[in-house]
């Protein structure tokens, strides 16, 4: 198949979205398809493929979103692609993935996020007079309620069920596929290769505030954590500085250190090398980190809010809080992940749970499937 595939950002140290879609652009360069990516930041490309830097008008700023689509659109009819897979909002997709969700449900988790009330309000207004947000929120909505939308798929029950309710989208048009993890790169340590002492948290994200790292170090200076002998390393590339403190204004500066953004090679060994990933985000269709860190044997503690919950029984393969907000269920998480033995027999759980549900082969031959249909 020639397949066109249309994405903001090209780099794998962005965050689970992009390194998922490339590493579906490499398996399907691998299967023999014909694949051509737009993309408009980052340069992670796939030898094999082909690839368009759209580099949309920079003044006046509020146009770039715009202009991005109407280029890509533009050079999309002249390809005539076979199938035009996007992982964001496009006029000219045949098959659109919903890695990120409703937006609309995005941007009010963002909002929620924060704990000063004055902030949300401003961020309210702010978010109104963004752009590029009212550009992707309008034209989602214009995708997904004409009356030829394009082909569906979204990454967990919960963005299933939020499009349902958005969008009044009957559940029979929506394919639900989980995304899919190279179970060859991301596996469990050989057995007895990981610590037991002290209890490792490992955070993963670069939005701290909509993963929750303020309720996750809320949880850390509660009382039911106080005793613990643990620590929490932080990855990604948020405000580090405000989070700092945050650290030292809640007590737990000496529990707490902050990596920044890790190279996507080194992810796997950071998963083996820690006990838990605790992910207590307000809002994620289905984390990327929480797969991987599961198929490396790293239990993980999430919340509903993040779709890959529905892959996880709490105290058998992980555990599931009701909202981050909840410190004292997040802190009680943590705890049991202490008791001797119960993370790594918990991680064996969540390692075998990824070996039978996301296997990357099995996923990728369920989305060619998808666009030839």
């Amino acid at each position: 198949m020639r397949i066109a595939v249309v994405t903001d950002n090209l780099s794998l140290s962005r965050g689970g979205s992009e390194c998922y879609l490339l590493s579906l652009v490499a398996r399907l360069i691998a299967a023999g398809h014909e694949i051509h990516t737009f993309y408009n930041r980052g340069f992670d490309q796939i030898e094999g493929g082909k690839y368009y830097a759209i580099r949309p008008a920079r003044y006046p700023r509020f146009l770039r979103e715009w202009d991005f689509c109407r280029q890509v659109d533009r050079q999309v009819r002249l390809l005539e692609p076979d199938a035009v897979l996007t992982v964001r909002p496009l006029a000219s997709a045949t098959h659109y993935r919903l890695s990120n969700g409703v937006h609309v449900r995005c941007f009010g988790a963002e909002r929620e996020a924060f704990d000063s009330p004055l902030r949300r309000m401003f961020y309210r207004t702010g978010s109104r007079l963004n752009p590029k947000r009212q550009l992707l929120v309008r034209a989602q909505r214009r995708l997904l309620t004409r009356v030829r939308r394009p082909r569906l798929m979204v990454n967990s029950r919960m963005a299933r069920d939020q499009l349902r309710h958005a969008f009044g989208m009957d559940p029979q048009e929506v394919t639900l596929l989980y995304s899919g993890v190279d179970l060859d790169t991301f596996r469990p340590a050989e057995s007895g290769a990981r610590g037991k002492e002290p209890l490792r948290l490992l955070f993963v994200g670069h939005h701290f505030f909509l993963k929750g790292l303020h309720c996750l170090m809320a949880a850390l200076a509660s009382e039911e954590c106080a005793g613990l002998d643990l620590s929490l390393q932080v990855v990604g590339s948020g405000p580090i500085t405000h989070f700092r403190r945050l650290a030292a204004k809640l007590g737990v500066s000496s529990r707490v250190s902050f990596l920044g953004s890790v190279p996507r090679a080194g992810m796997p060994d950071l998963y083996r090398s820690h006990s838990v990933l605790v992910h207590p985000s307000f809002y994620d269709p289905c984390s990327l980190a929480s797969l991987e860190a599961m198929a490396c044997g790293c239990p993980v503690i999430t919340t509903e809010q993040n779709g890959a919950c529905e892959l996880i029984e709490s105290g058998r393969n992980g555990w599931v809080v009701r909202h981050p907000r909840d410190i004292a269920a997040l802190a009680g998480a943590i705890r049991k992940a202490f008791v001797p033995g119960v993370a790594r027999e918990v991680g064996l759980e969540a390692a075998a749970t990824a070996r039978e549900r996301l296997d990357l082969r099995c996923h990728v031959q369920a989305v060619t499937r998808w666009l030839e249909a």
